[in-house]
């Protein structure tokens, strides 16, 4: 059977090692690096005055605290992930009576959840420190009826974690593709369509889009909120007439629309119905 020629069959324990020497080695990285860094920043702050220590620890600590969160969720979704394919290519290789490629899944999640949450941890702390310190002006915006300190401390750390979870979601997407194609080209000279439709190889790529669709409609209501920062009349600034009594109602419509799409192309492809189920994510708004 036609495989790469450093994959040995079988020898799972050797493809496991390399993840986990490849993660410690990143680490060991990463640790001394970090450290450096923090000596290089201390001698910088104490330069400008002592009294600036403590916000530098509080800033760092926050941003490892981000990156040990956003460390545990990639870690969670990439072993889900790497479970349902290993599941589906078990399934598949059965049927084709084929001896099935043993492949690990712990350590490739740890090492793919530790490099990925080292190089995020910044975007996620930028506006958390902001999130924790919110306070509230106690005077509400008219359109949406939330309070102004929303607009100001809690609303950029959730679009943040937002496009988080949306970057994320598009990650898985392109990994699961990847290593579907990477599985079956290394060992098939071709494969019907079918077979991977009874697989539920197509339907686990095409559950990752409706997923994707449904999170982009459920941020429409930051799309919505984006109409105060904006302007009209000639430099005016907040939400027009046309913004409030057209706009917000197209969002709100799409809002809904894009989870029922969502739904329904769930259900389709729950019956195994796969074109009915493109054909209606092809229609989301």
């Amino acid at each position: 059977m036609k495989i790469f020629e450093w994959f040995d069959r079988g020898d799972k324990n050797k493809i496991r090692k390399m993840f986990v020497i490849g993660a410690i080695a990143f680490l060991a990285i990463v640790i001394l690096g970090t450290i450096f860094q923090i000596n290089i920043d201390l001698v910088e702050i104490k330069e400008i005055g002592t009294q600036y220590t403590s916000i530098y620890w509080t800033n760092l600590i926050v941003k490892y605290v981000a990156m040990l969160v956003a460390f545990v969720v990639i870690f969670i979704v990439t072993f889900i992930t790497n479970n349902v394919i290993s599941k589906n290519l078990l399934k598949f290789f059965k049927e084709e009576n084929v001896e099935p490629i043993k492949l690990p899944n712990k350590s490739v999640s740890f090492f793919i959840a530790l490099v990925t949450s080292f190089f995020v941890k910044d975007f996620l702390a930028q506006n958390l420190l902001i999130y924790l310190n919110s306070a509230s002006f106690e005077f509400n915006d008219p359109i949406f009826f939330k309070d102004i300190g929303y607009y100001m401390f809690q609303r950029p750390f959730l679009i943040d974690v937002c496009n988080f979870v949306k970057g994320l979601i598009l990650a898985v997407i392109v990994y699961t593709l990847g290593y579907y194609v990477l599985v079956f080209g290394a060992c098939f000279n071709g494969i019907l369509l079918e077979s991977l439709k009874k697989n539920n190889v197509v339907k686990h790529n095409l559950i990752n889009v409706a997923v994707f669709f449904l999170v982009c409609s459920l941020t429409y209501s930051f799309t919505m909120e984006e109409s105060l920062f904006g302007s009209f009349c000639n430099g005016l600034v907040g939400a027009g007439y046309t913004d409030f009594n057209i706009m917000m109602w197209a969002y709100k419509i799409a809002t809904w629309l894009g989870v029922a799409v969502v739904i329904v192309a769930y259900i389709l492809l729950e019956r195994n119905r796969i074109k009915k189920a493109i054909i209606t994510m092809l229609i989301f708004p």
